[in-house]
Formats: structure tokens, sequence, C-alpha cells
């Protein structure tokens, strides 16, 4: 799932996961790689443009609109968030379903609705909008915002069981996870 993102990774001599880089885009052109040193420092690496200007994390996979749109509080989250729903549309038999469209944005929590904003048209593609940011007081005041700039008869606010979705991956709770998502 991080190579469908076009997420990179560096690893150490012994395999771990050192640095891992996100493709940010603007018109549908990558314009830079932003950079997350583990286990939690950002933009230290960063590569060409990045930014509150680029597009929403992963929206350049997901072109033509559809059903669910979920937004997620970071790119680690999107890449366990598709992962999860995807497997759970191949465990039912729906491998042949459009994906799930998955995206985060690219500035953290604290400003996403402003980049959500900029991204309304995308956003408004899809006929549900699900806001599952982090399960935390930063991620609950992020979703508050993000609902007021999105069109309101479209949101739903999934509440997560876990932290957020990459830790409900690290953990195998992939059904609790989809369930949170559905009930969202």
């Amino acid at each position: 799932y991080y190579q469908f993102c076009g997420h990179l990774t560096k690893l150490d001599a012994k395999g771990n996961v050192v640095a891992r880089f996100y493709p940010e885009t603007e018109d549908d052109q990558v314009t830079g790689y932003k950079s997350r040193i583990h286990p939690k420092s950002f933009g230290y690496c960063n590569q060409g443009r990045t930014g509150i200007k680029s597009q929403l994390s992963g929206q350049i996979k997901f072109k033509s609109g559809g059903k669910y749109l979920l937004i997620v509080g970071g790119e680690e989250d999107k890449a366990a968030a598709f992962g999860m729903l995807r497997e759970s549309q191949i465990k039912r038999g729906q491998q042949d379903f459009e994906p799930i469209a998955v995206v985060s944005p690219t500035t953290g929590e604290s400003s996403a609705a402003k980049q959500i904003a900029q991204e309304y048209d995308f956003c408004n593609g899809y006929d549900v909008i699900v806001i599952g940011m982090d399960n935390d007081d930063v991620g609950r005041e992020a979703t508050l915002e993000i609902a007021k700039v999105l069109p309101a008869e479209k949101v739903k606010i999934a509440l997560w069981s876990s932290k957020d979705p990459n830790k409900a991956w690290q953990d195998g709770k992939v059904d609790q996870f989809v369930r949170d998502f559905y009930n969202a």
C-alpha cells in the first residue's frame, strides 16, 4: 500500500525504517517529497516544492470522484486506511469495485481545513465525505474546522476506536476500523 501511495522508504543496514518520503503534487504533477525522519520528525529532508499549496496527499490517485472519500490526519494513516478498506473489499469479494478514496492533508491536522478548502471541488466530487482525524484533542478540533469548509449534507465523522488508522492497522484491528468507517 505504501507503493500504491508513492511513499518511498529509507532503511538502515538492519532493515529498520529511518525515513519515509511522501510525494506532494500540484495540478496532478509531483512537485516534491515531504520527509518524515522516524519516529516523527517532519520536514528536515524535504525535496522540491511542498506545503500548503500542494494537493491533498493521495489526491492524484483518485481523479474521478465516487461514492466515498475518507480524509485522515496524515500520510501513514492514509496508507493504513486505504489498505484496510481495500482488504475488506477483497475479503467480501468486491475486488472489482473501485477502491475507496483516502487522502490526507500534507501539512498536518492543525492546518488541514485550509488545504482541504483549496481542494473543495475534488472533495465535492464524492457522494459521502468521511472525516477521520486522529482520536485526540488536535484531531477533534481539526474535524470541526474541516467540516465547516465542506458541503454539510455530504459530511460524516468517523470516531475511531483506536487513536488513528495507523494504530488500528498496527494492532490488527482491521474489522473494527472498517466498522468505525461505515458507522460514521
